[in-house]
């Protein structure tokens, strides 16, 4: 049985540095790609194949670099799609606002929350999508999460660094093999 998914691309751009990883994703992700004019069609033999270079495309297609999309290959990796409207309902005023918190001034909110999670964001219409690293992406949801809720930025960056941390020990006792140690 073969499975397949398609995907409307409405950034040519997006599309171009798709084309550029195409091979390698086809390579790495054991299915094929089929690319009609803006439509991306997904296709392989197994559905979990054809699920994770999904979500590889669809990172490549809000504007992720393919470098960090094709990690999604990897089980370690996730994308998180967070629906501002969702929280503040569909006041266009209130979700700029609260996207400009999420954002900050000249982006630094933005690259403080990267810089503390190691995950990659980016804000795409009313969404917000965080790739990387499960355990990242869940500081990077958390911080982001409290900045809609209206929490200050420091205490976000003070909450975010201290998982951070917490999360370090716990990879650190991981490596040790202290696996069943909780914070």
């Amino acid at each position: 049985m073969r499975f397949f998914n398609e995907i409307l691309f409405d950034d040519l751009e997006c599309l171009k540095n798709l084309r550029k990883c195409k091979k390698e994703l086809e390579e790495k992700g054991k299915i094929k790609i089929k690319i009609n004019k803006n439509i991306v069609r997904i296709e392989g033999e197994e559905f979990y194949d054809v699920y994770k270079a999904t979500n590889v495309v669809e990172a490549i297609k809000v504007g992720f670099d393919p470098k960090d999309a094709l990690n999604l290959l990897d089980e370690e990796y996730t994308l998180l799609k967070i629906d501002v409207r969702e929280a503040v309902g569909k006041d266009i005023k209130h979700i700029r606002r609260v996207l400009s918190r999420i954002i900050g001034t000249k982006g630094k909110a933005k690259k403080i929350i990267q810089q503390i999670s190691n995950a990659k964001i980016i804000i795409k219409g009313h969404d917000v999508y965080i790739l990387g690293k499960l355990d990242e992406v869940e500081i990077a949801r958390d911080a982001v999460s409290r900045l809609i809720q209206g929490s200050p930025h420091s205490k976000v960056y003070h909450k975010a660094e201290q998982r951070r941390k917490e999360l370090k020990i716990r990879r650190k006792l991981e490596e040790l093999g202290i696996l069943d140690f909780t914070l």
